[in-house]
């Protein structure tokens, strides 16, 4: 379904620059588009509805903090259980979100992983059925399925190209795939899979991340801007009103801001002895920006990061990778469909094999 979401987004439609012919839909995509809608809209209904009847029947049993907060502010005048109010309440999630966060971005996720039964459609229904209460930030499901259709659409195939792309420069250059794994094993070990908290002290895999984004950034053309006013730029005039797009893809290939093997996949360009030693890609360095930059950047940008980061060094620590009989590593084909995402022509085919004592893996 995000497949074909994508096609049709990527797709040109001829209405899109000659406004008169907007209304034709000659090329039927609008059409297309509004039954793909309908259909997304069902199964994001259907799941919430699933979801809310699932997390009835086991909150009891999985309850989380919040979770309890609410059934104990709704046992008020029970003198057998204490009772809490809104205003009780509050206060606490208040030392949560503040002791235990730093940014907007974390406190979000803290909030979606806040237990390890817990996830963002709980918090989303919960919020949802807080409706009425003056004391409770309430939402409808009409506000939950277009944040749920942003979780789909733009967390699910990023990151699995982007996974996808490091795990393919990384089995080109078995050098490459064993110093990850190398560092893997000295700061993580055999006996346990990675973690979150592992990550800070792995910077070769962080740069082996950095560097699939500059190679491969799965969005190539930023989201579309407004020109606010003119303004000129290396002679050309852009006027008010233009709409641009930041071609991410090119930047990470300009051999000015990248003179050190422009087209080689290098992760020790961003480590110390490197030209690129500390340019991360959270918006600062604009010759790596893929996830934007400025007022606009992406939302998503720290989940998608540390997930990206994550799930790499998952798959680089617990399996070794084996290529189909006959293909060689340096014959994998690279060429690139483009679209409103980006992906390789041919998908990734391997094999994993654990490279860990199998109860890690349980």
């Amino acid at each position: 379904m995000i497949e074909e979401l994508m096609i049709l987004a990527s797709s040109v439609n001829i209405g899109d620059f000659i406004d008169v012919l907007r209304w034709f839909d000659l090329h039927g995509l609008v059409a297309k588009m509004k039954k793909f809608h309908q259909r997304f809209d069902n199964f994001l209904e259907r799941l919430i509805e699933e979801h809310r009847a699932g997390l009835a029947e086991t909150r009891s049993a999985n309850g989380d903090m919040l979770s309890v907060l609410i059934d104990l502010a709704n046992s008020q005048g029970n003198g057998d259980v204490v009772s809490l109010k809104d205003a009780d309440i509050k206060p606490l999630l208040q030392n949560m979100f503040i002791a235990g966060t730093e940014t907007l971005s974390n406190t979000v996720e803290f909030a979606i992983t806040r237990s390890a039964n817990g996830d963002m459609l709980s918090v989303l229904i919960d919020l949802a059925n807080s409706q009425g209460n003056g004391d409770v930030v309430s939402l409808k499901d009409a506000d939950i399925k277009p944040l749920l259709q942003n979780m789909f659409i733009a967390g699910t195939e990023t990151l699995s190209n982007t996974v996808e792309f490091a795990i393919v420069e990384l089995i080109r250059q078995p050098e490459l795939l064993a110093r990850a794994q190398q560092e893997m094993d000295a700061v993580v070990g055999r006996g346990r899979l990675v973690t979150e908290g592992d990550l800070h002290n792995l910077p070769f895999l962080q740069a082996v991340v950095k560097e699939t984004f500059r190679c491969h950034p799965v969005a190539p053309l930023s989201l579309p801007r407004l020109v606010t006013e003119d303004f000129e730029v290396d002679g050309y005039l852009i006027p008010k009103g233009a709409t641009l797009l930041v071609n991410i893809w090119a930047i990470g290939r300009d051999q000015i801001a990248w003179p050190d093997d422009t087209f080689a996949f290098r992760p020790d360009r961003f480590l110390p002895g490197g030209r690129h030693v500390g340019v991360d890609v959270k918006g600062n360095d604009f010759e790596l920006i893929p996830f934007g930059g400025g007022r606009r950047i992406c939302a998503g940008l720290n989940l998608g990061l540390r997930m990206v980061q994550l799930l790499t060094a998952t798959l680089v620590q617990a399996f070794h990778w084996e290529l189909p009989e006959g293909q060689l590593a340096q014959e994998l084909d690279m060429n690139l469909k483009f679209g409103l995402t980006l992906h390789r022509t041919v998908p990734l085919l391997v094999r994993p094999i654990p490279r860990l004592d199998q109860g890690v893996y349980l």
